[in-house]
């Protein structure tokens, strides 16, 4: 045996003398003593030399083994990292198509990424047809077990004629098939009443997503109604009315001047009487966007109020203290740490369609047609999608530990970098800084659950 070039410790956790071992590809973590700790940093020589009879560390090994922590002497992890990607690219168990039923909105969020290009636009019957016949034809060439659809916008409510439309049409198309179906909706929830969600449900909804941006003034002052009316209490009063019918994902973006406002938003969820309601609650810093072209064709980065992207580290300690915050109270959340394979790299299974028709593969770059991948009307997605399919980034990052987790990174981080999808978009700056304290966060999360 040898230690997987994947595998991190985080030293002195959760006690003194105690090792965190975690492997980035297989997101497994475990606690390993001093003693434990020296012989797979010395594997595989120490394992000779071990004082004791070798059964029980036999068994740790063949355990570990099984979690990736240490891998066979002979083990190529580079092919067997290509030989995983490959896998999750080309995957085809399942469709996950996004549908943008409009460009439109009813809010006025300031730093709305889809402002350059959100219009009175809605997705008609004759392009609905088409998006079902879109869909049920790469089901077939792949031979799906599972349809799942995200709807989203603009306000993806705004147009329930399409929602209805193609949710039924492909429940039943999926149910004569024995093919499971359901969809999840991305909405800012101003609009998601009981009744409607009961109607709904009947039809397949899985979960809504809603973003709430802190307390009532936070949220009010970056999330009105175009009319420049708050919109807090009605989107507080939506959830409180559907959250024992459906699962409600809450997120909420923040910079730094609102920061301090997501933590009064979780002591208002908690005088609701949400925190064991919500399916989670996720928060993250707010990311730069495309705006309109300067004339030359290319969109212009957008930065709204300051506020920088992610990647670009600023906002980490935020960041850091948020994730812990929601834990501490007790919150359901997602896990701090994980595989981030950019979807963009995904074959055609997963895949978002604008409410004309065209399709793309990244949210962030829906509405401008220079990233388009595809038209509903084709049966092929285009050259641009071969392209990013087969550019295999990562090979430049084999000495980064991180590696397996970002695949190269984000593509539209890339662009926002360098002006090129093409691009490397390093974090392994930002990774470097969160990484133990996640992994810390992860294994708590574990241990209460288990």
């Amino acid at each position: 045996m040898k230690l997987s070039r994947w595998t991190l410790f985080v030293p002195e956790y959760p006690v003194q003398g105690d090792y965190l071992a975690y492997n980035t590809r297989t997101q497994a973590i475990v606690v390993v003593n001093q003693e434990l700790k020296d012989i797979l940093a010395g594997l595989p020589e120490s394992r000779m030399s071990a004082a004791a009879d070798g059964a029980e560390l036999k068994e740790n090994l063949k355990i570990l083994e099984e979690m990736g922590i240490v891998v066979e002497d002979d083990e190529d992890e580079v092919q067997s990292l290509e030989y995983w990607f490959d896998r999750m690219k080309y995957e085809t168990n399942g469709l996950n198509i996004t549908i943008l039923t409009t460009y439109d909105c009813n809010f006025a969020c300031s730093y709305c990424f889809e402002e350059a290009v959100k219009k009175k636009v809605y997705m008609d019957l004759q392009t609905s047809k088409q998006v079902v016949s879109w869909i049920t034809n790469v089901a077939t060439k792949h031979r799906v077990h599972k349809i799942e659809l995200v709807f989203y916008g603009g306000e993806p409510m705004l147009n329930l004629t399409a929602i209805e439309y193609i949710s039924r049409t492909i429940r039943e198309w999926a149910k004569e098939r024995w093919v499971k179906f359901g969809f999840n909706m991305v909405t800012n929830g101003s609009l998601l009443t009981r009744d409607v969600v009961s109607r709904f449900i009947e039809l397949g909804l899985l979960s809504v997503q809603i973003t709430v941006d802190g307390d009532r003034i936070s949220h009010d002052a970056s999330r009105p109604f175009r009319t420049g009316e708050g919109s807090f209490e009605i989107i507080l009063n939506n959830i409180v009315s559907i959250a024992d019918k459906v699962k409600v994902h809450l997120t909420g973006n923040f910079n730094s001047s609102t920061f301090n406002n997501m933590l009064k938003l979780l002591d208002v969820l908690e005088e609701k009487g949400l925190k064991e309601k919500l399916a989670s609650v996720n928060f993250s810093p707010i990311m730069a966007r495309l705006g309109n072209n300067n004339g030359d064709g290319a969109p212009r980065l957008m930065e709204m109020g300051g506020c920088k992207a992610f990647f670009e580290e600023e906002h980490y300690q935020e960041n850091l203290t948020l994730s812990k915050e929601v834990r501490r109270r007790g919150f359901k959340t997602s896990p701090a740490i994980g595989v981030n394979v950019c979807p963009v790299l995904k074959n055609d299974t997963m895949v978002i369609i604008d409410p004309t028709g065209i399709i793309y593969k990244c949210p962030s770059f829906v509405g401008h047609p220079e990233f388009a991948v595809g038209d509903i009307r084709n049966e092929d997605l285009n050259r641009r999608h071969v392209e990013n399919m087969t550019m295999d980034l990562w090979k430049k990052c084999l000495d980064c530990p991180y590696v397996p987790m970002c695949g190269g990174g984000c593509r539209f981080s890339a662009y926002l970098r360098s002006g090129d999808t093409k691009s490397l978009a390093c974090d392994r700056g930002y990774l470097d800084k969160v990484w133990q304290e996640y992994v810390k966060m992860d294994y708590e999360q574990e241990m209460k659950i288990s």
